[in-house]
């Protein structure tokens, strides 16, 4: 994708799908944050030195760390998830298949959503675990699996909306 793909160019930009372009661009912009944060780290460390240094102990305990003036750090993989698995799952929300059980992921999948983008297979599923936006890899399936604890060490057999198997462990 972006930068560098071909097809993503001045001349073909007006030919490309919607979810392609926007995906496109967030992909450019996480780059360009990246860049900046590399960049800004030697400033942050300089002025978390001056903040220790006129720091009073008693007022503040705990000392400044040079994340706390970095403008550009990057959000943990923990908190963003691919546009993907966010897409598949509102996909899902709105056909009314997604498990009530599955929702406390919610935040985390729906913040880089795109409802204009949706996978060509939005989830394998089964009573409880979920692979969202599933794509083959070689022998396997790779995608975003939630589960509740009682699919954990077990084989499950899940189905897609077209009514397609596969076996998950």
């Amino acid at each position: 994708m972006f930068p560098g793909d071909e097809s993503f160019s001045l001349g073909n930009f007006g030919n490309l799908a919607y979810g392609y372009v926007l995906e496109a661009v967030r992909q450019g912009t996480k780059l360009k944050t990246e860049e900046f944060h590399a960049q800004e780290i030697p400033v942050a460390l300089l002025s978390s030195i001056t903040a220790n240094s006129q720091r009073n102990p008693k007022k503040t305990p705990k000392p400044f760390s040079y994340k706390d003036f970095c403008f550009f750090a990057p959000t943990s993989s923990e908190e963003s998830a691919d546009v993907r698995y966010g897409s598949a799952m509102m996909g899902m929300i709105r056909k009314k298949t997604f498990p009530s059980w599955a929702l406390f992921c919610y935040q985390g999948l729906s913040r880089n959503a795109n409802t204009d983008f949706v996978p060509d297979i939005l989830a394998y599923e089964c009573a409880d675990a979920v692979l969202l936006a599933p794509t083959k890899e070689g022998e396997g399936w790779k995608g975003c699996l939630i589960a509740k604890e009682t699919a954990s060490e077990s084989m499950r057999i899940m189905r897609n909306e077209h009514g397609h198997e596969i076996r998950v462990r």
